[in-house]
């Protein structure tokens, strides 16, 4: 309405004659404190004049909600509203008004008869419109809550930070706790491992140190053509014994790569070799620890991957504990009083396979791939008695195990956790 929207905004910006010329003589205000109720025009205009300056380009109304009616004549107002007013340079929120108009038409013009303005808990004083100092000290209350509540949340943040840093470290401490465990693992199967080659290297030289005594012996008799056969066959044991040299150097520069910190790079490496070599290493270690134990291996590795480029350390780690944990299952099913089916003793059996992901896979009811030439996938599986479904959905959350006390358990790397689990085997994609 108009006349209304005219006669508020003379009353927000302090226009006293425009606000008095649409007040009707029999005029009647009750404001929001004890000493704002007035019973004619004058009083009001009077005690609007002494306020003004209060609200003059210091208020604003938002959010406004406005209802008109029509009754017997008369129209009725209701307006509410958000009033904010300005406080130095800012803009602070005051309450939330109800304003009641009454207008009616006197000589063709309408003119408003009463008005009722309130707010719950009113924040002015006697004599004031607006509460200015009352709201100022609210408003400083409310800026040094504001900021102690900063400082905490900022003291709480770094005492986050550094519980992360802390959480950080140990988890690398821990994940070195679990390479040097994989070492432990390991130590028996690699001193089965090198015996082979020196024990080769110490025959070859035994052998060839009488060679050479026998080629000195013919020398002596001149006989130089059965020296120079004698000194063929210590060149063929030499080379055996470079061989086997080789052979027990890189077995031990294999062990110091697994227990040294990783760098990190990649590089290229024979993913068929490398699984063989830690499925021979976990077998041998098994079997130094416990005589009796005995397992079939079977190995089905794809000629066609050729080298990848992978973190030989991280990913020997991961084949370790996948194919020790299969010993672990079929060792536990052998132990176990009722291993025998139909009258047939049980056979441990532990099967590894590597195959390039270049079509569909798996046993019935493994999920098909089709890959891209860039992925492989290493499958560890086993007899044993496989998973318990009551604990399926946890084996990937840290540090669960279904192993007592003592074992080394399976080392989940984020980046290198199983794929897929699908009754007594683990399968995961290598992406190169």
């Amino acid at each position: 309405m108009q006349v209304y929207d005219t006669w508020l905004n003379s009353y927000l910006n302090g226009d006293i004659k425009t606000y008095d010329s649409f007040l009707d003589d029999d005029y009647r205000f009750i404001g929001s404190t004890n000493n704002e109720e007035f019973l004619n025009r004058k009083d009001t205009t009077n005690f609007f004049e002494a306020t003004a300056d209060q609200l003059a380009g210091k208020t604003e109304i938002r959010n406004s909600i406005r209802s008109i009616k029509h009754i017997d004549g008369l129209i009725f107002i209701t307006q509410l509203f958000d009033a904010y007013f300005l406080n130095g340079n800012e803009w602070a929120y005051y309450g939330r008004f109800r304003f009641t108009s009454v207008l009616r038409k006197k000589e063709n013009e309408w003119k408003i008869i009463y008005q009722h303005f309130s707010m719950p808990d009113s924040k002015a004083q006697e004599g004031e419109t607006i509460g200015y100092e009352k709201v100022a000290a609210e408003n400083l209350q409310l800026k040094d809550a504001i900021k102690r509540r900063t400082i905490e949340l900022e003291h709480k943040n770094r005492e986050l930070e550094i519980a992360m840093e802390n959480l950080k470290s140990t988890q690398s401490q821990l994940i070195q706790s679990e390479k040097m465990a994989s070492l432990g693992e390991l130590t028996a199967g690699i001193a089965h491992e090198i015996q082979n080659p020196l024990n080769f290297v110490n025959n070859f030289s035994e052998v060839t140190t009488e060679l050479l005594d026998e080629m000195i012996a013919e020398l002596g008799n001149d006989n130089k053509e059965d020296a120079i056969a004698i000194a063929d066959d210590v060149k063929q044991n030499l080379v055996k014994i470079l061989h086997h040299g080789k052979r027990a150097d890189g077995i031990v520069k294999g062990m110091l790569q697994h227990s040294r910190n990783a760098s990190g790079q990649k590089e290229p490496t024979d993913i068929n070799a490398l699984t063989d070599e830690y499925l021979r290493l976990a077998y041998h270690g098994l079997r130094a620890k416990d005589k009796l134990f005995n397992a079939t291996l079977k190995t089905d590795y794809d000629e066609t991957i050729g080298n990848i480029n992978i973190i030989p350390q991280d990913i020997g780690i991961v084949i370790l504990n996948l194919i020790n944990n299969a010993f672990y299952a079929v060792t536990e099913k052998k132990k176990s009083p009722h291993h025998q089916k139909g009258g047939i003793e049980y056979e441990p059996v532990v099967t590894v396979t590597t195959k390039k992901l270049n079509s569909p896979s798996g046993p019935p009811g493994w999920p098909g791939r089709t890959g891209d030439g860039g992925k492989i996938e290493i499958r560890v599986a086993d007899n044993g008695n496989g998973i318990s479904p009551k604990v399926l959905d946890k084996i990937f959350q840290p540090f669960f195990t279904t192993k007592p006390t003592g074992y080394h358990n399976l080392t989940i790397n984020p980046n290198l956790f199983p794929d897929s689990v699908y009754n007594n085997c683990f399968a995961f994609p290598l992406i190169y």
